[in-house]
C-alpha cells in the first residue's frame, strides 16, 4: 500500500511580504493542493479566517445533511 502524507502550513505574513494576517496551505504527498474555495492565490496561501469559514459545513456535521444518508461519523 502506498504511503500518503498530508501537511498543513500556517504562516503569519508581515507587511513587507503581503497583506498582514495568518495564512494556511495544504500539501498532500509534497503536492500543494489548490484552495480556490477559500480564495487562495498563486502561492496556494489562503487566509486562515477564510479557510475556516469554508470548512463550516463539515465542522457542523453537514448542517444535518449527513443525517439524511444515515452517516454516523464512525
Amino acid at each position: 500500500m502506498a504511503r500518503r502524507r498530508v501537511e498543513d502550513e500556517k504562516r503569519d505574513e508581515d507587511e513587507d511580504e503581503g497583506e498582514k494576517g495568518e495564512y494556511v496551505r495544504i500539501f498532500v504527498n509534497d503536492a500543494r493542493q489548490p484552495l480556490h474555495f477559500c480564495g487562495a492565490g498563486g502561492d496556494g496561501m489562503c487566509k486562515l479566517e477564510d479557510f475556516l469559514r469554508s470548512q463550516e459545513y463539515a465542522m457542523n456535521d453537514g448542517l444535518d445533511d449527513f443525517a439524511a444518508c444515515a452517516y454516523t461519523g464512525r
